[in-house]
């Protein structure tokens, strides 16, 4: 090699030997540097600042992990099940959170998962003393077997009740009689929805001793001849929404509620009442109401009042022409300013303006129809060429969702006009004014200079959106 002449036989074996020995010298540091990087990446982990965490604070972080929503308790992916599988010191922090296992569904997929009653009695024992859940039963279509396991996991609901808080339930008719072995077992239940399909049973008292419940819910298609039981003494919120049925008288319920909770602030209720009562029944804190009957309306003194739906009439009650009046009424006498006003389908009278003149506050205004009225079409046009009325109106709203058949003039939204134009516009430029949603699908009477107006006051910033139609039959949208 120093020489310049060709290598011997002796040479190239002493090259190899040599070559080799570099290759497995650096086999051997690549084996020790891999060695070594392993046991950094261990040691790294075991220093890792999560690691150094104290218990307490892995807990607050793994709750910030879940949204406000429910997750599913037989859902592996996405769910508190995933942290206390991580590590030893993950599991035993996740395990010590019950606000992390609180707040689930149990559904009717929960019965295709593996041994669910297993699932679910793991996470009620790790809720420890808190039980936020939510319960459906109702399926369409389920086997015996499933029937079988819904009960079984709806037994280990009732074996805690205990240990309720929050309550969202809905059962089909053949889990309803369960009900009553909690019946004097519910000292913690503070909200509670309750749906069912058509229960077989005369009353349901299960949830009749719950001192501490504030938030009732009662839905879905009911039974009337059916009476559910429960305290209305603490109640702060209550909302009915069965559907009335008018071959059954309804339940004096109504007002005995009103006259029972003190601190009632919201009600929603559609029974309808034979007749007004007298005196009104006056209640100081109720603020929020959705009420459909004239009767009822007329049967309180709310002094309190800043938000009123007027609904629709339950399918099969007579209509009732005098509702608006019956609002005008009870905002006349309890001497309330509305903040907040929702009619649906409801005729429109000179009774409107009344309530608007005694609501200079009113910030929202929504009108929904079904059938649009030439007499709802002149009360809207007097409202929007009065400047003084709905001063710090936010928001506006006028919907119509289903309309007879009717001539052209019968049917046209002549209201929105240049002088709806015009009162859009000022309300805009006063800073009051955020949002006004129109879509009616009927002939309005706009030009195409309002039309470009309107959506010149979009460009600028208001939420707007128009969905109408001029009379040539062409779509106007903004």
């Amino acid at each position: 090699m120093y020489t310049g002449s060709s290598p011997s036989g002796d040479d190239f074996q002493q090259a190899r030997n040599v070559r080799g020995k570099l290759v497995e010298y650096l086999t051997r540091l690549d084996a020790e540097k891999k060695s070594m990087e392993e046991a950094l990446a261990v040691y790294e982990r075991v220093l890792a600042p999560v690691r150094r965490l104290p218990p307490e604070i892995l807990m607050e972080i793994f709750t910030w992990t879940r949204n406000s929503q429910s997750y599913y308790a037989h859902r592996m992916k996405g769910s508190p099940w995933v942290v206390s599988h991580i590590c030893k010191t993950w599991r035993a922090a996740a395990l010590s959170c019950p606000e992390l296992w609180t707040n689930f569904i149990v559904s009717h997929r929960s019965v295709h998962r593996k041994d669910p009653c297993s699932m679910l009695r793991a996470i009620v024992k790790r809720c420890q003393n808190v039980l936020h859940f939510v319960f459906r039963s109702i399926a369409k279509r389920t086997t015996s077997e499933e029937d079988e396991k819904f009960k079984a996991l709806f037994q280990i609901f009732l074996a805690h009740s205990k240990h309720w808080t929050v309550a969202d339930i809905s059962l089909v008719s053949d889990l309803i009689p369960m009900l009553s072995q909690i019946r004097g077992r519910l000292p913690n239940l503070c909200r509670l929805y309750f749906s069912s399909s058509y229960p077989d049973v005369d009353v349901i008292d299960g949830f009749e001793i719950s001192p501490r419940l504030t938030d009732l819910t009662i839905d879905w298609q009911f039974n009337q001849k059916t009476r559910i039981v429960f305290p209305a003494s603490k109640l702060i919120n209550f909302i009915d929404r069965r559907i009335p049925d008018p071959r059954h008288p309804p339940h004096p319920s109504s007002l005995n509620i009103i006259r029972s909770a003190p601190d009632l602030q919201t009600f929603h209720n559609s029974d309808a009442l034979p007749s007004r009562i007298t005196p009104r029944i006056r209640h100081e804190h109720l603020t929020t109401i959705n009420i459909c009957d004239s009767c009822l309306l007329g049967s309180l003194s709310l002094p309190a009042l800043t938000v009123v739906t007027l609904a629709r009439p339950p399918t099969g009650f007579p209509p009732q022409s005098d509702r608006l009046q019956a609002l005008h009424d009870l905002v006349s006498h309890s001497h309330c300013s509305l903040s907040s006003l929702r009619l649906l389908e409801t005729p429109l009278n000179r009774h409107l303006s009344g309530i608007l003149e005694r609501s200079p506050k009113l910030a929202s205004l929504s009108l929904e129809f079904f059938q649009w009225r030439r007499t709802d079409d002149v009360c809207l046009r007097s409202i929007i060429a009065h400047d003084g009325l709905m001063p710090h109106l936010r928001t506006l709203i006028f919907l119509r969702h289903f309309i007879r058949v009717g001539d052209m003039d019968e049917t046209a939204a002549k209201f929105v006009d240049a002088v709806f134009v015009d009162a859009v516009a000022a309300r805009w430029k006063s800073s009051f004014l955020k949002t006004v949603q129109i879509d009616v699908d009927l002939p309005v009477s706009l030009s195409s200079a309002d039309v470009a107006r309107l959506k010149g006051l979009k460009e600028e910033g208001l939420d707007i959106s128009l969905c109408a139609k001029s009379y040539d039959g062409s779509k106007i949208i903004v």
